[in-house]
């Protein structure tokens, strides 16, 4: 098995992006199952301002790898709930329609650095 951080919190990348945080969060605890503490979504899981995390979609017939930058609000670090609502609202519309939209985690990249982490999403179905 693969290294990954997050893992213990489960997502679909379906549907539609969200317009406010709360909601999000709303769906996001509906979403986990048995053992899931709420806490966690606020626990901080980085350190950095910002984070790129590749994933892969269809692009027409074609399998392509797409990355996206996000930013921490504070400028400093990142709760899980913050990481899962900004990546949500920035790939929905590219994995909706996709077997693979389940979040199993982000795998750290080997090129990542401390001041430029960098993530691939762990997808399943």
């Amino acid at each position: 098995m693969r290294r990954s951080v997050l893992n213990h919190i489960g997502w679909s990348f379906s549907g539609e992006k969200f317009d406010e945080i709360d909601s999000f969060r709303n769906e996001l605890i509906a979403f986990q199952v048995d053992d899931f503490l709420e806490s966690e979504l606020d626990e901080i899981c980085f350190l950095a301002s910002f984070i790129s995390v590749s994933y892969w979609c269809y692009e027409g017939e074609s399998q392509i790898d797409k990355t996206v930058e996000i930013h921490s609000d504070n400028g400093i670090s990142f709760t899980a709930l913050e990481v899962l609502y900004k990546l949500h609202n920035s790939i929905v519309l590219d994995l909706d329609e996709i077997d693979h939209h389940f979040f199993e985690g982000l795998i750290p990249l080997k090129e990542s650095r401390v001041d430029s982490p960098k993530f691939k999403i762990w997808q399943g179905s």
